[in-house]
């Protein structure tokens, strides 16, 4: 298995599938239905962004899954100190190769990437309801910073 970045909106958007109808069905008063030709066109506007990088890990010529890096400088004001980090927006492994170490090793890559950008840390976040994704990031070493929540008006 091997990581290599891609600008490829077309594969992004199809291995985006999967986790974009858990979330669906999770909460479809927040997301729209997967919609490839959207999806693709989303893919597309984050690529054309410095900011965004798109890794994916591949074996046999096949795509197993990808991980979203934005890299952040955030200015510094009266309260808080300028901060150059990256934020994980997804981290997707196609179920048949969950648990085989992908998910950590495309972690690890979108970690070189941030270090390389400067950043002093990564953070991401995860819907509560995925308990699979805590343990993987617990697991991996990420530790909660920020809690939020939310109430229906």
């Amino acid at each position: 298995m091997y990581i290599k970045r891609t600008e490829d909106p077309v594969l992004l958007s199809r291995l985006n599938q999967s986790l974009h109808e858990w979330h669906v069905n999770l909460h479809p008063e927040l997301f729209f239905p997967y919609d490839q030709p959207s999806a693709q066109s989303y893919f597309e506007k984050k690529l054309a962004d410095d900011c965004h990088m798109f890794f994916i890990a591949v074996e046999d010529d096949e795509p197993l899954g990808y991980v979203w890096l934005e890299l952040r400088k955030e200015k510094g004001n009266d309260f808080k100190r300028p901060s150059h980090y990256g934020y994980i927006y997804q981290i997707v492994v196609k179920d048949q190769h969950q648990g085989q170490g992908v998910g950590a090793f495309l972690m690890k890559e979108a970690e070189y990437a941030a270090r390389d950008y400067g950043a002093d840390r990564l953070e991401l976040d995860y819907l509560a309801q995925n308990y699979i994704a805590e343990a993987f990031y617990k697991k991996i070493g990420y530790e909660p910073r920020r809690v939020t929540v939310h109430k229906e008006l």
